[in-house]
């Protein structure tokens, strides 16, 4: 027994220190890369800590001031719009495949006769709204160092009912009160993509798209006046999505590096149990009772295997994810998308591997939100130079040939196809025109928009054109 004992005493012995000296080599290993990569970011131009404070805003020209839109914004704020919508009718619609808002059939379900009554409860929020939609800055009030996150989800409602008054008050001739309800969804998008939050900038997509419909109909029926148009076209020109997804990107990038509720260097810090208890916690499913068992294997785990992840999850970014979005060209690269997409497939595949495998967990979910911005940021353009034209139209009594005959007078610039470079698509038909990017697949369709046979008020990623048609 004794002989026994002994031997499991040197094998206890050598496993400790077989043990030690692994993860004094990782440790070390990580800590050297992480560090060593970081450096040659930091020349690069990159910077990993906290940027400086913007200025303060005086609160009288501050959007997220307002005392109600401060209360929605917070995270636990109540949502701006305490309104109940009843379920959407059964005919979907769709500016995108030239279908209109069908109001009668929301009328019928707000069980009115006239629409702009079964919205009338939500009139005095909705101006307080576009009050504070008037102010010409936004500072959000939220602290983003502690990784607070404004409350943009519960704008959703009051940016629907926007959406629905704008269209029914432009079908009954009120021109000039539809237009407010466009400018006030158009300028609360644009306070609200002061936030680096990359939740905040996925939010902002909804609050844009909802002033499409109605400017699509207004145009396409004609009932926009030389001013309405001329205002709303502005409106559009001050939204840059791509710039704000950047912004975005960036934050949810250093987020790992320099974040409160998640930050893999202060991870890597911890002693062998709390940081088990934080991986387990943050990384793996969130849950409130782990396993004693998965949390000793936690606990095992060299801290260089962390800052190993780091330098795997800023690489990706680095190499692979920000590429893809140019703001400054005004570009998204499908090419450059489909790239990142096999290297994170082929690092997913890898998963396990205990320098990755944070990374692998994270990174493919947020790929595909870059082509929706740029469907989104298309759309913004096509209405901007829609804008163009049919203010074209009313000054000249038709369409012009080409879109370079809106610039300058009436355009600043014909907008870059984002997906495609080059320029919008234009031509001109009997009865309207057709406007169009060539898309993420890069081909010229004529026009043609693909669409899910089964959905077809649902674009097919990857299929056909963006197109914005006035008949």
């Amino acid at each position: 027994m004794k002989r026994i004992g002994k031997w499991l005493l040197y094998v206890f012995a050598g496993s400790a220190l077989l043990l030690g000296l692994v993860h004094g080599v990782e440790n070390w290993r990580g800590r050297r890369a992480w560090e060593s990569w970081k450096r040659s970011r930091e020349a690069a131009g990159d910077r990993y800590g906290w940027p400086a404070p913007p200025a303060p805003v005086p609160a009288d020209q501050n959007f997220a001031a307002v005392p109600e839109v401060a209360r929605a914004m917070r995270t636990d704020g109540q949502p701006f719009l305490d309104f109940r919508l009843p379920p959407e009718p059964a005919t979907h619609t769709g500016w995108r495949v030239g279908r209109r808002e069908d109001l009668r059939g929301w009328a019928e379900r707000f069980q009115v006769a006239d629409l702009q009554d079964g919205l009338a409860p939500a009139a005095s929020r909705l101006a307080v709204l576009a009050a504070a939609a008037r102010r010409s800055q936004c500072r959000l009030p939220v602290d983003e160092r502690a990784d607070e996150i404004p409350g943009l989800l519960g704008f959703r409602t009051a940016a629907k009912v926007l959406r629905l008054r704008a269209l029914d008050l432009l079908a009954k001739g009120k021109v000039e009160e539809a237009r407010a309800d466009v400018v006030t969804l158009l300028r609360t998008a644009k306070h609200t993509t002061t936030s680096a939050s990359l939740i905040s900038a996925l939010l902002q997509l909804p609050l844009a798209e909802s002033a499409m419909q109605p400017i699509w109909e207004g145009i396409s029926d004609h009932r926009w006046r030389e001013e309405d148009l001329r205002e709303i076209q502005a409106e559009l020109g001050r939204l840059d999505l791509l710039a704000s997804f950047a912004g975005a990107w960036r934050n949810e990038r250093m987020s790992w590096s320099r974040g409160e509720s998640w930050n893999l260097e202060k991870v890597a810090g911890m002693s062998a149990w709390d940081r088990a208890e934080a991986m387990n916690q943050a990384a793996v499913d969130g849950s409130d009772g782990p396993g004693r068992g998965r949390l000793a294997l936690w606990a095992l785990m060299p801290s260089g295997w962390i800052h190993q992840n780091l330098l795997t999850w800023d690489r990706m970014w680095v190499e692979h994810m920000e590429p893809c979005l140019d703001a400054p060209a005004h570009r998204y690269f499908p090419d450059r998308a489909e790239q990142a997409s096999r290297a994170m497939q082929a690092s997913a595949a890898t998963g396990r591997h205990p320098y990755r495998f944070l990374a692998a967990i994270a990174l493919p979910a947020l790929l595909g939100q870059n082509l929706r911005v740029a469907q989104r940021q298309t759309a913004l353009d096509q209405a901007r130079v829609a804008c163009a034209l049919e203010r074209h139209r009313l000054r000249h009594k038709a369409y012009p040939d080409s879109l370079a005959g809106l610039a300058p007078e009436l355009l600043d610039g014909i907008p870059v196809d984002v997906p495609a470079g080059g320029r919008l698509k234009y031509r001109r038909e009997r009865q309207g025109y057709l406007l169009y990017s060539l898309g993420s697949d890069g081909k010229d369709d004529g026009g043609r928009v693909a669409t899910d046979p089964k959905q077809p008020w649902i674009l097919v990623p990857g299929q056909g054109d963006w197109v914005g048609k006035i008949e």
